[in-house]
């Protein structure tokens, strides 16, 4: 039952990072969903200056994971397509990279959930939360869409599709 119920009350919460080749600029997507697929909220966000991709991708987990808590969820499943990320927070073990300092505060950020989860998924089980990071290269924005979410999402979480395939 317990399982169940982490099921039941989980929020999804899907991030990725894109990295404009022509701006400079690291975009950052995340898509939060219910149990059920529904999308509760989207965010895409824009940091100026290359970061490497792993340190993209943690700093899109951290955002992730933020806006999941400034909505006031409790319980998440984080979903990511960087596996070197998710092995690096799940590890427990100091991270002497470039990004470890990123880890550090991902790793700060879960403890004020009363559960998470964090798992690895095929780059493909990820389109809408790459798409927004995408969309967030080409422009200087920092937006959280609650509804009325972007065309660049909508035809894969509004159209009877599910905007990841691991619900």
């Amino acid at each position: 039952m317990k399982t169940l119920d982490m099921l039941i009350n989980n929020i999804s919460v899907n991030w990725d990072a894109a990295l404009g080749e022509r701006t400079g600029n690291v975009g950052l997507g995340a898509i939060i969903r219910n149990h059920q697929g529904e999308v509760l909220a989207a965010r895409s966000l824009t940091r100026v200056g290359l970061l490497e991709p792993a340190a993209a991708e943690a700093l899109g987990a951290l955002m992730a994971i933020q806006l999941a808590r400034d909505m006031g969820y409790l319980s998440i499943i984080l979903e990511g397509d960087a596996k070197v990320v998710i092995e690096a927070v799940l590890s427990n073990e100091p991270d002497w990279s470039r990004r470890g300092h990123l880890i550090d505060d991902i790793r700060t950020a879960l403890t004020s959930f009363t559960q998470w989860k964090m798992a690895y998924v095929q780059r493909d089980a990820n389109k809408a939360a790459h798409r927004l990071a995408r969309m967030a290269t080409a422009q200087s924005m920092d937006k959280v869409w609650t509804f009325d979410f972007p065309e660049c999402i909508r035809e894969l979480c509004f159209s009877g599709a599910k905007c990841s395939e691991h619900v």
